[in-house]
């Protein structure tokens, strides 16, 4: 059961809680992949098709068998193996396509904006020309967005827009790709399974690079030497890169709306940047 707060970044591990908060302090399930501890984070880069099985013991015995680090659970993981005397080649691709969601609905109508601000302020935030401009837009929405102020050097405008900002900041859809491999072989002596995943994550934004890129290999072998000796190696290798936003966390979002207004526009008619819009974007 995922707990605690995260920040949605791609390459943050999740949290998972199994037993309950039993510490103030916290604490995590022990994690055993093929027998050996691992962390949520690795855990998080693992490829999936490699997994075999998943068992989550809960109760309070697991402590017996695996320690103090049981005390919130334990997660057994077990991987692929060969399984026929034939090679096997396996390969999987798909692509996937995500959209925000549970996004508000956003008053964009900017003679009702004044109006609500001008109620708040006591009348002393617009004055009754940008009210009438505004009631003129909001018939005729081919009314320029904005007006440059007279006399003002260099140019500066007047803004009566009706933007929402969420089209402006978020795509409609972004594409994820998943692409992987396995090769395995077993015989009486000796069994392979390697395996490799590619994973391509393009993020909703529409300004600044948001992509998380992941690659996976994993290389399991086992020699049998003689009746009682054998040789065993299990290998994986993840290697990631996220070029992400350089500001952007849990408050993003609800910053967004106090810096901005719908009256405010991305860019000015001269394809300059509002302050607004460069503060967003």
């Amino acid at each position: 059961i995922p707990s605690g707060k995260v920040s949605g970044r791609s390459s943050d591990a999740p949290s998972l809680n199994i037993r309950g908060f039993t510490s103030i302090n916290g604490g995590s399930p022990l994690i055993l992949l093929d027998g050996v501890s691992i962390t949520l984070q690795e855990l998080s880069t693992m490829n999936s098709n490699d997994v075999q099985s998943i068992t989550v013991l809960k109760d309070a015995a697991s402590s017996a068998i695996y320690g103090a680090r049981a005390a919130y659970g334990v997660i057994l993981i077990t991987t692929k193996s060969a399984t026929s005397s034939k090679m096997n080649v396996s390969i999987n691709a798909y692509t996937a396509f995500r959209t925000p969601g549970q996004l508000p609905t956003i008053i964009t109508d900017p003679y009702e904006i004044m109006t609500y601000r001008n109620a708040v302020h006591d009348n002393n935030l617009y004055n009754s020309t940008q009210l009438a401009y505004a009631q003129q837009r909001e018939k005729d929405p081919s009314l320029p967005a904005a007006v440059p102020k007279p006399g003002s050097s260099p140019m500066y405008y007047t803004y009566t827009g009706n933007t929402n900002w969420l089209d402006v900041v978020y795509q409609k859809y972004a594409p994820t790709n998943d692409i992987n491999m396995s090769v395995s072989k077993k015989s009486d002596k000796l069994s392979y399974y390697f395996s490799s995943d590619y994973y391509a994550l393009n993020g909703l934004f529409n300004y600044g690079n948001d992509l998380y890129r992941q690659f996976n290999m994993r290389g399991k072998v086992d020699l049998q030497v003689t009746p009682w000796l054998s040789f065993s190696n299990n290998t994986m290798v993840t290697y990631d890169t996220y070029n992400e936003p350089s500001d952007i966390d849990g408050t993003f979002f609800s910053d967004m709306f106090r810096t901005v207004s719908p009256i405010d526009i991305p860019k000015n008619p001269d394809g300059t940047w509002t302050p607004a819009g460069a503060s967003t974007v």
